[in-house]
Order: C-alpha cells, then structure tokens, then sequence
C-alpha cells in the first residue's frame, strides 16, 4: 500500500524475481537429506503414510535426466519377494501394452493433498510410435498415462516389463495425450554398469504358479501357494489381497480345480488286481477241466 493511502499493484513477475534474488542473496543450502520410500498395493499413502509403511530403499545408480534416459536403480531393504521378469524381446509396434501406476490426475490444483490415498490403477492400449533420442529410442502407448505414471512398469502380453514410463506429450484440454517410456533393454544397461544381475528365487517361480493356477480358476491349488508366499513376506500387500480374493471366489462358488484322483489309485489297483485273478482262476480251471476230458481212459459198458 503507498503513502497516501492508494493501493498499487505489484506485477507477478517482479515480485517473483525479487523473491528469487533475496533467496540467493540471504539463504544457504548446507546439505539435502534424502530418503526413498516404495509404496505397494491396492493404494497408497501419499506423505507420511508412505514413511510409516512405505519400503525404505537406497539409489544404487541414475541416468541423466530427462530429455536423457531418466532412469534410476533403486535398493530395497527386503528379501525373498517375487519380481517382474524383464523382456528379451524388442518391442514392436502394434503389441498390446499395460501400464501399472499410481496417477494422480488434477493434482497440481488440489490444495496440498499430503496424505492423499492414490489407488493403483491399470490401463491397456497398444504401442504406437516411437521418438529418437541420442543414443536410444523413446516408444510409444495409447495406453492412459498421466501424472504419477512416471518410473511404473509397461508390460507386454506375457506380463514382462517392455520398459518404465518416463515422459508424456501434450493433449488438448480434457483428452490423454500420448505417453512414451523407457524399453527395458536401457534398463538392463543400467544394471550392468552398476553390476547389478537380476537372480530370481523361488518366491518369483510360486508367484507366476499361483498367478498360472488363477488364471485357471483352480483357487484350492492357488492358495497354499499364496500362504506360503505370505508367511515369507507379511508385509506384501498384493500376496494379501489375492488371498482375499481367491478365498472370495471359492466361497461364491467359482472355483474349478479338479478332483483329487491320487487317494483312490490303490483302491481301484486293488479292485483291478482282484478282478485280474478272479478271471485268472476261471480260466485255469476251465482249462484244465478240458485238459481232464481230453487225456480220460475210456470205459466199457457194464454188462447186465
């Protein structure tokens, strides 16, 4: 407000540039502290709730930033969990794609959502287009990505990770644009130069089995084999909910494992063995009931 009592406006732009000069001028950056933490399962809590029950982990290595590769190798402080196969394969054009995240849509207008619940969200499409880097190619998906998709994996057909979501292009107001991601063969270089192999376990092997019997709808074959995954790992929280939901179909009815035939083998063996020598028998003594006949002496009349 000035002397006389008027009010006069300042412009946006030159208060923020004095703001930017008393800040370089007046305040010091010492030191950063910086802590990861990976949040799982059906949702996730933004804030303090991911360093309650986030998953703490370490920066092993990290690429450029973008318009660079953007990518980083991170450490978990955990043990025997089932892991993602990466593909072998290229990706093509035209392949269906899934890409798995945590979005955030309009939340860049939500007044400080700090400990927001973000649920997890998959959406499909196909892939499509590619953008040439310096030393590696950006693909393409229609698949939905917005904000909060960045580092989530984009799997193929068979459920491998074809790459991680790195940037998205612009859309006009009120459609998706076009998101493109990181192919995993530039990931695979990142682990070899920090000499990181991948070694699955068994925990990934029961998985994709579990995952496998599922599919099938042979619920009672799926969940020992989610239990025992369970007692491994209790603070994984998909293995929890896939045994909520495969104890959920069970009970509605749904589930189509097959008999169990292994506790009737050595009775039927049995019987099978029993009606074996029964026939057995009839045979010989009919056999030599014949032979009697053939080899008897023959006798005279009696004479009256």
């Amino acid at each position: 407000m000035a002397a006389d009592g008027a009010e006069r406006e300042i412009a946006p732009d030159r208060l923020s540039t004095w703001v930017q000069g008393w800040e370089a001028k007046y305040l010091t950056l010492d030191s950063v502290d910086v802590k990861y933490y990976l949040g799982s399962g059906a949702s996730v809590q933004a804030g303090d709730g991911v360093t309650a029950s986030g998953t703490r982990a370490s920066l092993v290595k990290a690429e450029p930033v973008y318009p660079d590769r953007d990518v980083a190798l991170l450490k978990a402080d955990v043990n025997g969990v089932p892991a993602l196969r990466l593909a072998t394969a290229h990706p093509r054009s035209g392949q269906a794609d899934y890409v798995v995240g945590y979005p955030r849509k309009g939340y860049l207008q939500e007044a400080a959502p700090f400990n927001a619940t973000v649920p997890i969200v998959l959406s499909s499409g196909h892939l499509k287009g590619t953008i040439a880097r310096s030393d590696w190619t950006a693909i393409g998906t229609d698949a939905e990505v917005t904000h909060g998709n960045s580092g989530g994996p984009v799997l193929d057909a068979r459920g491998d990770v074809a790459g991680v979501v790195s940037f998205g292009s612009a859309a006009d107001e009120g459609t998706p644009g076009e998101g493109y991601f990181v192919p995993s063969d530039v990931v695979r270089q990142l682990m070899d130069k920090a000499g990181v192999k991948p070694n699955p376990g068994m925990a990934t092997h029961t998985y994709y089995r579990a995952l496998e019997e599922g599919d099938a709808r042979h619920y009672r074959h799926e969940l020992p084999r989610l239990q025992a995954l369970a007692d491994r790992m209790p603070a994984n929280t998909y293995v929890k909910d896939d045994i909520l939901a495969v104890q959920s179909a069970t009970l509605s009815g749904q589930d189509r494992t097959p008999p169990d035939l292994v506790p009737y083998w050595p009775l039927a063996a049995g019987v099978t063995s029993g009606m074996l020598a029964i026939v057995l028998v009839l045979v010989v003594g009919r056999l030599l009931t014949r032979r009697r006949q053939e080899v008897a002496p023959a006798v005279e009349p009696a004479q009256v």
